[in-house]
């Protein structure tokens, strides 16, 4: 899964495909392509989420003159701060962590 030029949420990505993926395989057994297509259906909204950058973003990330990087860089101060870290910890969640992972079917 491709994530943002930004970064974040691949680690998540990864680990919670590693986990869906052969869950999906061992739901479908003999069938290869069924379990491909229920692991893209479930991962698919997930990436969906993690790809979408909220609108003007990309210009505050990558400013294009010396006053847009010298706000970029007091904002960053300011976000990370002690007691900004946890609003923005809350605000830049990557990935949704209420969604339960799919059950390994039974083994019998």
């Amino acid at each position: 899964w491709c994530v943002t030029p930004m970064g974040g949420g691949g680690a998540s990505l990864a680990l919670t495909s590693g986990y869906v993926l052969p869950v999906q395989i061992a739901a479908h057994p003999g069938d290869t392509e069924a379990a491909l297509l229920a692991y893209q259906a479930w991962m698919r909204p997930l990436v969906d989420g993690v790809q979408h950058l909220p609108h003007g973003i990309k210009h505050f990330a990558y400013p294009q003159t010396q006053t847009g990087l010298a706000l970029r860089r007091l904002a960053d101060k300011l976000l990370t701060s002690a007691p900004l870290k946890p609003l923005t910890a809350k605000l830049t969640q990557v990935a949704a962590t209420e969604r339960q992972l799919p059950a390994f079917p039974d083994a019998n």
